[in-house]
């Protein structure tokens, strides 16, 4: 019986915490603290491993679509979405 090891990263992967934050251009030890905090993107956790998959690190990065410096969060998203889809 053999075991197949796949390295490379697919889209629908699960990332530990230092790809994670890579992937948002974050230290880990953001992630770590936003993680206790319970900030920061969900994640799944079983047992002591923790990960992330990409669709919720991008659906965090959605969330956090502002206009303006002083926008508080009420970025039209669904305009941004419809560039989205026509791309």
């Amino acid at each position: 019986m053999s075991t197949t090891v796949v390295s490379n990263a697919v889209p629908g992967e699960r990332l530990n915490n230092r790809e994670a934050a890579n992937y948002l251009g974050l230290k880990a030890a953001t992630l770590n603290k936003w993680r206790c905090h319970g900030d920061g993107p969900p994640f799944i956790k079983v047992g002591r491993l923790i990960r992330y998959r990409r669709s919720y690190l991008d659906a965090f990065l959605m969330g956090r679509v502002r206009r303006s410096t002083s926008d508080c969060g009420t970025a039209d998203l669904y305009r941004f979405a419809s560039m989205q889809r026509s791309r």
